[in-house]
């Protein structure tokens, strides 16, 4: 079960995008210093860089503080140099053993040698996928990138399609007017929000974060982004398409962004018809040598559907329905932070990032899920209730984890990454570490194991232990 999700939700009637989009625009003017010219936009040369911050202005992320007595460098010479075509991709093939044991209700005297010669599932996965981009930039004023994806087994199933096996991960071109206004149209991966584990602010793209793997990649839309640089500061506008079949449906996107000393504020939101209008508020910045973030989220309604218990009769026996609630407000917020830390000697290379999210969508309830669990998995089935809708049923989250890479300057690596559900305090954590036997063939053991009461979010079947052990051969970008 997919517990992961975006609530992809909207802002402001139609009417008003155009008002809030100037004043935007307006409050940035008054920010920047008359004597700020240009936009700070990192490195252009690296061609497999392909979101946003790449052209844009955009930082993703934590900001150094801006010394307004420098030009910084300017839009179009972040964008091309009419170099040509860039080829290039990542390659992985890695195969994966798997063993794991039910420890509901068990102590540890249980643990008998016939325990851990007879675990209750075990499986084997081979892993075998490729991501091609190319990267053409004709002359500076143009560029168009693409990017694939193909993944193993390379046949159709019952339960595989052809969209499993291949798909476009992105398709856009950059072009700007008079190198004032900046455009990216087609399918791309929008910066949106700021969290690392949790991201409630991201309610545009397709996909959400992966907690467990929280770099990796996530599918945007087809979209139009507008982006005005003021100075330091940035103006966008997105107009996205999600399968819409009428004009009418087009979701529309407006943010701001404002950099303020050594941190940067963003304000946002979405608007779409028939969906909940929304708002948003990112900051990050930095504390010492801790990296801060935190994000806010208020929507008018809720587009996720949730379910409700009421009487029980001969049509309805197990006493369910479900629910759109579209005239209440709904807040979700989360604040976390990011620390790393190298020696010179190369012993303590380490990294640690923790988060707390506020849920909004989730229920005061934590049990109505797990008491009613047959007649929710026959709501889905009947097609009234989604996976998505019950991702995230706890009010309250958080999430760590421990990197420590290169253990005392050795090919060993450490990392412990723990996520839970803190309204029914279920939860995972994950010990691991890694072996580098030479640049290409590596190999992980990890110890997943589950905590909580059979039938909560991570304990759906009872709690449980785990081992995998992965072997990673010939794996890397090209």
């Amino acid at each position: 079960m997919k517990w992961y999700m975006n609530n992809r939700v909207t802002f402001l009637p139609a009417s008003l995008l155009g008002l809030m989009f100037a004043a935007l625009f307006m409050l940035s003017s008054v920010i920047v210093r008359a004597d700020t010219a240009g936009s700070d936009n990192g490195d252009s040369s690296a061609s497999i860089n392909s979101d946003e911050n790449s052209l844009f202005g955009g930082s993703g992320g934590v900001v150094e503080e801006v010394d307004k007595n420098r030009t910084v460098s300017s839009l179009q010479n972040v964008m091309l140099s009419g170099k040509g075509v860039d080829i290039g991709g990542e390659y992985n093939f890695s195969s994966v053993s798997s063993w794991m044991w039910d420890t509901a209700g068990k102590k540890i005297s249980d643990i008998t040698f016939d325990t851990l010669k007879n675990p209750d599932n075990e499986s084997f996965n081979t892993t075998l996928n490729a991501s091609v981009y190319f990267d053409g930039r004709p002359d500076e004023n143009f560029r168009v990138f693409g990017k694939a994806e193909v993944e193993y087994p390379f046949t159709e199933t019952g339960s595989r399609s052809i969209n499993d096996i291949f798909r476009v991960k992105e398709l856009f071109s950059d072009f700007n007017w008079n190198n004032l206004i900046f455009f990216r149209g087609g399918k791309q991966t929008i910066n949106w929000g700021v969290g690392y584990f949790f991201s409630p602010a991201d309610i545009i793209n397709l996909t959400s974060i992966d907690p467990e793997n929280p770099n990796a990649e996530r599918e945007g839309p087809a979209a139009l982004k507008v982006n005005v640089p003021i100075g330091i500061n940035n103006a966008y506008l997105y107009i996205i398409d999600k399968n819409i079949e009428k004009p009418e449906d087009i979701e529309v996107a407006p943010k701001a962004e404002f950099v303020l000393g050594n941190s940067e504020v963003g304000f946002g939101g979405v608007y779409q018809k028939d969906h909940a209008p929304t708002a948003m508020v990112t900051v990050t910045g930095s504390i010492w040598d801790f990296d801060i973030f935190g994000e806010g989220v208020v929507s008018y309604g809720s587009d996720t559907v949730f379910v409700k218990e009421t009487a029980k009769t001969l049509a309805n026996p197990f006493g369910l329905e479900t629910e759109k609630i579209d005239d209440k407000y709904f807040l979700s917020g989360t604040a976390g932070f990011r620390y790393s830390n190298s020696d010179d000697d190369g012993n303590f290379d380490m990294s640690i990032a923790a988060q707390y999210l506020y849920n909004g969508d989730g229920y005061s309830n934590k049990d109505i899920l797990k008491d009613n669990i047959t007649g929710v998995m026959q709501m889905i089935g009947a097609g009234s209730l989604s996976y998505e809708d019950i991702a995230m049923p706890g009010i309250h989250y958080a999430a760590s984890s421990l990197m420590w890479n290169g253990m005392f300057n050795t090919d060993l690596s450490l990392n412990i990454f723990w996520i839970g559900n803190l309204s029914d305090s279920s939860g995972q954590v994950i010990p691991g570490i890694s072996y580098k036997f030479f640049d290409k063939l590596k190999a992980y053991l990890k110890m997943p194991l589950t905590y909580g009461d059979e039938g909560y979010q991570y304990t759906q079947n009872g709690s449980t232990v785990s081992v995998s052990l992965e072997l990673s051969m010939g794996s890397g970008a090209f």
